[in-house]
């Protein structure tokens, strides 16, 4: 077959002939495309069939007249060249290739194969024949400078240029042998367009296009010579359209992909040249080749693309690459001329510039720019042309968008009139653009700017309601939504004119509409349920601006209207539907007595839409023709730019199509509503008769592992920790004591683990969706055993209607010694051992899968790399840091388990998972990031585990210390580890001794290993100095011991840091109080007086802070540094009242840091300071307070009343009233 399609190919007599067989060859047997090339498989061809057939190749190539078939003669050229030169197999072809172009013999038809030849085997050229290039470049030179050649192969010659040119990486240094081709090329395109010679020219300067983007550069020697050459070009009326928009594209994207030799060209060149071209082409408009453009009143429809309207983006663009310093006093001044032109296209392209030119612009601060930029719109927003009014909008808008928030604050005199001038035009679109420029000024408008005018806004938009086209009427409604959320408590003088006037249109809007209409038809297009849903937004926000206090009488019948609504949504594709969902959801949030009224309405709707499931109902044919003909009028309108298009012929088939997809939209959505109620009446326990159904409905979506529900799935597993949180909240305000607390959870928690565990073995399950499975577990066994009767602060949770931080529990023996460094609650171990095995074994087996995934995907790259290019590769690296993302998380339910059961939860782990740690996680040879995530197994069960976990210090410390040891090869591993010696220590306190010296030497030998201008305390250190605080050496980096950690280790120096102290503080040198409570008196004594080494020690880590990347370990040290402060430490306190007050500042320094401070810092920063001034004395004291910097003062003064204020209300614990389970059937 391959030698009869070759023979037909190569000898046949009619062209068509040998074009359909090399097509033929070409596909069965060469082509990339083909999943298995016969051509390189060693069963397709011997080696002598194979030389016969590229022999044949070779001689008809050469001597083929007909273009088509020539061409695809040399794509199999290229086709099989790229594979068999790289393995050495077709010596012959290049020789062959240099013959065809170099020969005295060489006809044009040669040299076009030669060409073609060179083109199609650009990757190889660019890869193995670099040392060649100048060979090409005087080929390819000779042959555009000919005067003999043909224009077709010259054409080719530019090709085969810039082929190589675009696929070569910039900066390459073998290109330097192509640097005097620009000028020819630039000639020869040129001379192409003088000539009049349209398709070619359009070619030529395609490539030239090409070249821009991907090598600019090589346009440098000629730079303003091409520049001027192209704008030439584009300002030539006798030249084509589509010619004149190709050269300036050219240089638009010269501009964007090398901007700073743009900017070179001497006296700004290139701006002022280029500019006034891009001017010239906007201005370009043709009003009869846009017949339409007044019927199409919709501001999402965009117009045709018209040569102005490319030339309008190409401002944006420049403005963009170039700078506003460098364009905008070029642009400005000519828009400014335009505006005032008597011909309204320039006042047009003015207009344009100016939205073009915001887009492009870095949000400014400069209020004299922007009162001059509106005051050049102001002068259009009355033109007598509609097109240019529409423009004026459109500026508004986009400065509004771009320019926000100072534009409000410094033009609202002179821009808020204009848009209230452009709203009362009497032209549609114009009136729609306006809309737009509203609604983008209202969104981002500061509540005190908006709300004088809030009344003058709210009469134009209703007046326009009554009597607007669709998109107007629409329009208006989304601003009366960003009014009410923007003016706040501005709207209530208008509330009472405003609230009845939503309440009608949300219930039905038509009799107001057809009496605005005064007779006249009202547009077929008009979506009632679309007016009633954005009439419903906007009621629930006006309700919600103005607050309970002065809507408290009309919260009934708002309710009421919304209820009526959300019960009247017909189907999955009814607009109302969701927005009457979303009011009543906001409803529900905003006030007290809100969601007591709204879940017995919402809650079922939403329930019984969680419920729908992917089977197609059955679709009437009634219901199909009233969606034709919906889809009929909005084509007949324009108002749906896609309405003709249909999937299938059937109208019954596309819309039960719809309906499914609809369907799962608003399963997804009603999750995610009932998530927000279940947060919204949590104080009340409102929703509490709801949750046994709410759990089936979320445990059959969790079950449904079609892909269509991989949306519904995750958001039913956010749902599914809170509405185990809403019994738990329903059996404490119940009065249940903690044990029946957890005996009301057990049972949903039970069930819902039972579809979770499965889910997450699923195959082929998307890794995203996995990790929510996965913090779905995790966040249920938190919320059903946190103990919210005896516990103080989950008490006081359950009173303000929140849930505590997941991240941040720990068991209640954890609060001694050092409870401030946790948030702590009281967790009671609830669930059976059978569902502990399960989770800890479903955590296995599934970290294990994903491994095996990962492996398989980097086997995969590894062995098929000539296939993936660059951008595949990424995708597949991408990929994988997904997975191995998920891993992390799915490892943490094993960990879940140690730190909420104990005991009884470590007995799960070493069952279950022990010889999956040691025999894969921690196996000779296994990976970093499998011994990561032992080492997060392992520093939960040491910081957790009691008793159990410090019995295990012996076997997991000298993982932890040879993962610290890894840190040149993983930061990862080596973070983890360090936290894990730091965390045994706490907990283990003088247990922990042993290991001490050990893990002191690691975790130094670590730290010091980071040069000091590398760490993160450097740079905090650098910004202290500017504050004033007196320098305090940090240790040199020793010899021999430079950074080689890969990434950034600021997090694992953090880590380490925090470790140090904390095996200093609990274990090596403790304070008396604390060693008085976990050794005895004689410890106590020693504490008072630290060997020298933990002395130096204590000095050398004090003297490294502040951590400023880790906040929660920040918040660690500082709390140490601050005990060592008020106990009067030595080390820490040093002997200067320099050094003194450099402690302080870095405890000034954490207080005034986000997610740092907390209450108990606060509280531990006032003791310090007291503790210090008692030690010192009032005058030593005031000498150390004098060396503080005076910024740094304040937050140190008012520590200890801050600290009350933040403090939480925590509720005596009332006794329990109950003992039995609370009954939520």
């Amino acid at each position: 077959m391959a030698a009869a399609l070759m023979y037909q190919a190569t000898r046949g007599a009619d062209a068509d002939v040998r074009q359909c067989a090399a097509a033929l060859f070409r596909r069965f047997f060469t082509a990339e495309s083909s999943e298995t090339p016969l051509w390189f498989t060693e069963e397709g061809f011997g080696n002598s069939v194979r030389g016969a057939l590229k022999e044949a190749l070779l001689q008809a190539t050469a001597v083929e007249t007909e273009d088509a078939v020539a061409r695809m003669l040399a794509t199999i050229v290229g086709d099989i060249g790229m594979m068999e030169l790289e393995h050495h197999r077709w010596p012959e072809l290049m020789p062959t290739v240099f013959r065809w172009l170099t020969a005295g013999e060489a006809t044009p038809i040669s040299r076009m194969a030669g060409l073609r030849a060179l083109e199609y085997l650009t990757v190889f050229i660019c890869s193995f024949m670099q040392k060649d290039y100048p060979t090409f470049a005087r080929i390819i030179a000779a042959v555009l400078s000919s005067s003999t050649d043909p224009l077709p192969v010259r054409i080719q010659a530019a090709r085969a240029l810039c082929s190589i040119l675009a696929w070569e990486e910039e900066g390459c240094p073998g290109l330097s042998a192509f640097a005097s081709m620009a000028q020819i090329l630039v000639h020869f395109t040129g001379h192409v367009v003088a000539s009049g010679q349209s398709a070619a020219a359009d070619e030529l300067l395609r490539l030239l296009c090409d070249v821009a983007s991907e090598q600019a550069p090589f346009f440098k020697p000629v730079l303003g010579e091409a520049v001027s050459g192209m704008l030439t070009i584009a300002d030539t009326a006798s030249v084509p359209d589509k010619i004149r928009r190709l050269a300036l594209e050219f240089v638009v994207l010269f501009a964007e992909s090398a901007p700073g030799l743009a900017r070179k060209l001497p006296d700004n060149r290139f701006v002022t040249q280029l500019l006034p071209v891009i001017l010239q082409a906007m201005v370009r408009v043709d009003p009869a080749a846009d017949p339409d453009w007044d019927e199409r009143e919709t501001v999402e429809e965009s117009d045709p693309e018209t040569t102005a309207s490319i030339a309008a983006s190409h401002v944006e663009r420049v403005v963009s690459c170039i700078g506003p310093r460098r364009t905008l006093p070029v642009l400005y001044p000519m828009l400014s001329a335009a505006s005032a032109h008597a011909d309204w296209r320039y006042r047009l392209a003015a207009m344009q510039g100016l939205a073009s030119a915001a887009a492009g612009h870095p949000p400014t601060t400069d209020a004299e720019e922007l009162r001059g930029m509106v005051g050049r719109i102001c002068k259009c927003v009355g033109d007598s042309e509609p097109r240019v009014r529409v423009a004026a909008a459109l500026a508004i808008t986009t400065w509004c968008h771009h320019h926000a928030p100072t534009i409000q604050l410094k033009t609202s005199d002179s821009l808020l009139p204009a848009i209230g001038a452009l709203l009362n035009d009497p032209h549609p679109r114009v009136q729609a653009q306006a809309c737009e420029a509203l609604n983008e000024y209202v969104v981002l408008d500061f509540p005190g700017r908006i709300a004088p005018h809030a009344a003058g806004i709210v009469e134009q938009v209703t007046n326009l309601l009554a009597s607007g086209t669709r998109t107007v009427r629409e329009y208006c409604l989304l601003c009366l939504t960003a009014l009410a959320q923007s003016a706040k408590e501005g709207m209530v003088t208008i509330y009472p004119t405003l609230l009845p006037f939503l309440r009608t249109l949300a219930e039905d809007p038509m009799p107001a509409f057809a009496a605005a209409a005064r007779g006249k038809p009202l547009p077929a297009s008009l979506d009632p349920r679309r007016v009633r849903g954005l009439a419903c937004d906007a009621l629930s926000n006006l309700a919600a601006a103005v607050g309970p206090s002065v809507c408290a009488k009309d919260l009934p019948a708002i309710l009421a209207t919304l209820g009526k609504a959300a019960a009247e949504a017909t189907g999955p594709d009814d607009s109302l539907r969701a927005s009457a969902w979303e009011a009543l959801a906001l409803m529900a949030q905003e006030f007290p007595d809100g969601a007591s009224s709204v879940i017995p309405v919402l809650v079922p709707a939403l329930m019984h839409a969680g419920g729908q499931t992917l089977d197609a109902r059955e679709v009437s044919q009634e219901e199909a023709q009233a969606y034709r003909e919906r889809q009929d009028a909005e084509a007949a309108e324009g108002a749906s730019a896609e309405a003709e298009f249909h999937l299938y012929d059937d109208d019954r088939a596309t819309y039960g199509l719809m309906v499914r997809v609809a369907s799962m939209e608003d399963r997804s959505m009603a999750f995610q509503l009932l998530t927000r109620l279940t947060h919204a009446s949590a104080s009340s326990g409102a929703l509490a008769p709801y949750v046994p159904d709410a759990l089936r409905v979320v445990a059959a979506a969790l079950a449904d592992s079609r892909m269509p529900c991989a949306q519904v799935r995750s958001n039913a597993a956010e749902l599914a920790s809170d509405l185990v949180l809403s019994a738990a909240v329903a059996a404490a305000r119940a009065g249940c004591s903690p044990e029946a607390i957890v005996a009301t959870t057990r049972t949903p928690v039970v069930k819902l683990l039972s579809v979770l565990l499965p889910a997450l073995l699923e195959r082929g399950l998307d890794p995203n969706i996995r990790v929510a499975l996965a913090a779905a577990v995790r966040f249920c066994i938190f919320e059903g055993g946190l103990d919210r009767a005896t516990d103080g602060r989950a008490r006081a949770a359950v009173a303000q209607g929140e849930t505590a931080t997941p991240g941040a529990w720990a068991p209640s023996h954890l609060s001694a010694p050092s409870g401030h460094l946790h948030h702590t609650y009281t967790f009671i171990p609830f669930l059976p051992d059978e569902t502990l095995a399960a989770v800890v074994s479903t955590a296995v087996q599934a970290v294990r899968a994903s491994r095996q995934r990962v492996a398989t995907s980097r086997a995969d790259v590894r062995t098929r790399a000539d296939e993936f290019d660059e951008e595949a590769l990424q995708d597949q690296e991408q990929e994988i840091a997904t997975e191995e993302d998920a891993q992390s998380q799915l490892i943490d339910l094993i960990s879940v388990v140690a730190r909420s059961h104990l005991a009884r939860g470590i007995a799960a782990i070493e069952a279950k998972a022990g010889k999956f740690l040691a025999d894969d996680l921690l196996a000779p040879g296994a990976s970093f990031e499998a011994r990561k995530l032992a080492v997060f197994v392992m520093d939960d069960v040491l910081e957790f585990g009691g008793p159990e976990g410090i019995a295990r210090l012996p076997s997991y410390v000298p993982v932890l210390l040879e993962g610290v040891a890894a840190a040149g090869d993983s930061v990862n591993l080596a973070q983890a580890a360090a936290y894990g010696l730091g965390a045994a220590a706490q907990a283990a306190g003088p247990a922990f001794a042993p290991y001490a010296d050990a893990s002191l030497s690691a975790l130094w030998t670590l730290v010091r290993a980071v040069r000091p201008e590398a760490a993160p305390q450097a740079k905090a250190g650098k910004l202290l100095a500017k504050m004033g605080v007196p320098g305090v050496a940090v240790a040199s980096t020793p010899a021999g011991m430079e950074s080689t950690f890969p990434g950034s280790p600021q997090a694992l120096v953090d880590n380490a840091l925090t470790a140090i102290a904390k095996i200093l503080h609990f274990c090596k040198s403790p304070l008396p109080d604390a060693a008085a409570a976990g050794a005895g008196a004689a410890a106590a004594a020693a504490a008072a007086a630290p060997s020298a080494e933990s002395a130096a020690m204590l000095t050398e880590w004090s003297c490294r802070l502040p951590i400023c990347s880790d906040l929660i370990e920040a918040r660690t040290a500082t709390a140490i540094l601050c005990e060592r402060l008020a106990s009067g430490c030595p080390a820490v306190v040093g002997t200067t009242p320099a050094a003194t007050a450099r402690a302080l500042t870095v405890v000034s320094w954490s207080l005034q840091t986000s997610n740092v401070c907390t209450p108990f810092l606060l509280r531990a920063a006032a003791a310090a300071c007291s503790g210090l001034s008692q030690r010192l004395g009032d005058s030593a004291f005031a000498s150390v307070w004098a060396a503080v910097p005076e910024c740094m003062r304040g937050p140190l003064k008012g520590a200890a009343s801050a600290a009350e204020k933040l403090a939480p209300s925590l509720p005596t614990p009332a006794p329990p009233s109950r003992t039995e389970p609370l009954s939520l059937g």
